[in-house]
């Protein structure tokens, strides 16, 4: 088989204008890449005064371009950093370090697209519900609820979320 060139391919593959080529289309590839990256999203720490500190090696939350990720959230008050004895108060402490936290990412609860709430005892469900309820205008967001062995500093629940900027006023 003969190529445009004038030779076969073999012969193609040897050539200075395959190498010409080839350098072309990878030079073509990186600018593209580089002028992609640029618009790569970068992952923001969010943190505020207003919710607990972590307690361990993670943020409160990070912004990834239009998703916040909030970390599980005690029911720790933030001016004391004490975590009451009874199961109502660590439950609105929790929605109330989530509100704080969203509120400093510009969003707010309409913005939940996801919860988790892990709870010492499965049978503090209905109490629960109740208070996170009232958090919500509508569209309550996607949940699941689990009982677990433990939470840190001996918590009857801890919440976590996940948000995403809305789009659609």
């Amino acid at each position: 088989m003969t190529l445009f060139l004038g030779g076969s391919m073999n012969n193609f593959f040897k050539s200075k204008y395959f190498l010409f080529i080839l350098v072309v289309i990878s030079i073509s590839i990186l600018t593209i890449g580089a002028y992609n990256l640029g618009k790569v999203e970068k992952k923001k720490v969010i943190f505020t005064e207003n919710a607990p500190k972590a307690i361990g090696p993670y943020s409160q939350a990070i912004m990834y371009g239009d998703m916040l990720f909030i970390s599980g959230q005690l029911g720790i008050n933030p001016k004391t950093n004490e975590l009451p004895e009874d199961l109502e108060t660590q439950t609105k402490n929790a929605m109330n370090n989530i509100k704080a936290i969203l509120e400093e990412a510009g969003m707010n609860f309409n913005d939940v697209v996801q919860t988790h709430i892990f709870l010492k005892d499965i049978k503090d469900f209905q109490k629960v519900n109740e208070i996170y309820s009232k958090y919500f205008e509508s569209d309550y967001p996607a949940r699941a609820t689990m009982q677990v062995a433990a939470l840190p500093k001996d918590g009857k629940v801890e919440i976590e979320m996940i948000a995403c900027k809305n789009k659609v006023d």
